[in-house]
């Protein structure tokens, strides 16, 4: 077996042997950092990140490629051309693409000349030993990390310096503590694990194991990988039917007693509860919000009563809030999934010197965090960019705003539809499952989406479109 490659964590940085317990001596002592100068010689190894390169993206490691796209985050590489070959790849192996040294240098494009054209990239990705790629990553992400914690120090320190107060630096001081602190990690025994799996046994039980979201979609439910503690992303362009198929989703999960949370940052509480009675009613959403139901009765009325909970409020809301009130929420009255439309309305945290796409990023990596810590589904709806154009199939870069949303998500469903698919009453709408982390990807389908009643239909045939719904409403 080869041996993993060591790196000291805080090699070459000027607050070598920093710690919780001695930040009181770094902050009375005259500074490392001062503001006038930037950090010097942060923790890095760039031969790791080469050799993590030459091992994922050598000619017919394509398999190892598709493992550390879901496994490695391109803010780990400190080493500018290192990052944008890692993204290039990244690309290739979510469009299907066989990687070789010409297809990197055409998905680089214009930033093909910052690493050097292909003669730069064959430099970087020798041929080596395929087999170990997992020991870098763990190196770059050690490096990552301390970087991250540095940096943080070193803002709450000037902070302190210059105005006597931490401010907004508190909080990343405050995620030092583990950063900092003795790492204590507990040995566990696989044997009982390994037990099950050879006589044959689920190693999750079936609470786990099964999808929490509900779609009411056949070929969504029975294909995606939308377990407990996992992240999706469903983007679509204006009127494509995002919020509808949210509305379905919360209708239809309920319907299986399981607690949704919708947020909703663009529609009011009148909205909202319209479309889903018109769901569950096949009723027109504009006639039950202006005259009512007229009584219909609904066999799962009750369950969606008692398992729906709604958070509204006004686009440009802060997502810090928003977190607070779910984890309370939470620990109230536990919920299964968390929806959030849309992502891109909320107010990105303020940090000084970091573009919009870096703000969003810290969303998209907030509600990972909240689907893991909280033990739910989290669902973020999105736009596409402006890069696609109306009909046109997207893809994972097609995604608004952050190419961290890509990367965080476990799954990614696209939605689209043509203009010249649009009979009377009904759109066609088409949608695929772009990343589907421990599932088949690339899966697809087509629904027949009724507008007027937020309600998608899977449509099988052009000849026989239309499935009836699974609780039979009438």
């Amino acid at each position: 077996m080869q041996d993993e490659p060591q790196g000291d964590l805080w090699e070459g940085t000027e607050l070598v042997g920093a710690t919780m317990g001695g930040a009181s001596q770094l902050f009375n002592s005259k500074p490392q950092c001062p503001s006038t100068d930037p950090i010097k010689a942060l923790p890095e190894d760039p031969e790791a990140e080469k050799m993590l390169l030459a091992n994922i993206f050598a000619p017919g490691c394509d398999d190892l490629a598709a493992e550390a796209a879901d496994e490695v985050s391109p803010e780990w590489f400190n080493v500018p051309q290192h990052r944008l070959i890692f993204e290039a790849g990244v690309r290739l192996v979510n469009s299907g693409t066989e990687i070789s040294f010409i297809s990197l240098n055409d998905e680089l494009g214009k930033n093909a000349n910052k690493c050097g054209g292909i003669t730069g990239l064959i430099s970087i990705i020798q041929a080596v030993d395929s087999s170990s790629w997992r020991p870098y990553a763990k190196i770059i992400q050690s490096k990552w990390e301390a970087r991250t914690a540095i940096i943080a120090l070193s803002r709450a320190q000037k902070s302190i310096e210059s105005e006597g107060a931490v401010g907004i630096s508190l909080n990343g001081l405050s995620s030092l503590l583990g950063a900092f602190g003795e790492q204590q990690r507990a040995i566990v025994d696989h044997s009982d694990l390994l037990e099950l799996a050879a006589s044959g046994l689920a190693l999750v039980p079936p609470d786990r194991a099964s999808n929490r979201p509900v779609f009411g979609v056949d070929f969504l439910d029975s294909q995606l990988n939308a377990t407990a503690r996992r992240f999706g992303v469903i983007a679509a362009k204006t009127s494509a039917g995002k919020s509808s198929i949210a509305y379905q989703i919360v209708l239809e999960t309920c319907a299986k007693n399981r607690r949704v949370l919708l947020v909703s940052l663009e529609s009011d509480r009148e909205e909202v509860v319209g479309a889903i009675a018109a769901n569950m009613g096949r009723l027109n959403r504009g006639s039950v919000m202006r005259h009512g139901t007229q009584g219909f009765q609904s066999d799962v009325l009750p369950l969606v009563k008692a398992n729906f909970a709604g958070y509204y409020a006004s686009s440009g809301s802060n997502w810090e809030t928003l977190d607070r009130a779910i984890r309370a929420e939470h620990r109230r009255h536990p919920f299964e999934v968390v929806i959030v439309d849309y992502f891109t309305l909320l107010q990105p945290p303020e940090y000084k010197g970091r573009n919009l796409a870096s703000l969003y990023g810290e969303i998209s990596k907030a509600g990972k965090r909240l689907a893991q810590e909280l033990e739910c589904s989290v669902i973020f709806l999105s736009q596409f960019n402006r890069g696609i154009e109306d009909g046109q199939e997207p893809y994972l870069e097609n995604l608004r705003e952050t190419g961290q949303l890509e990367q965080d998500a476990d799954w990614v469903v696209l939605m689209w539809s043509k203009p010249d698919d649009e009979p009377d009453g009904t759109r066609l709408v088409y949608a695929k499952g772009a990343k589907n982390r421990g599932g088949k990807r690339n899966f697809r389908g087509k629904m027949a989406f009724y507008p007027a009643e937020s309600r998608f239909v899977e449509n099988y045939s052009e000849t026989d479109p239309f499935k009836p719904s699974r609780h039979g409403r009438a």
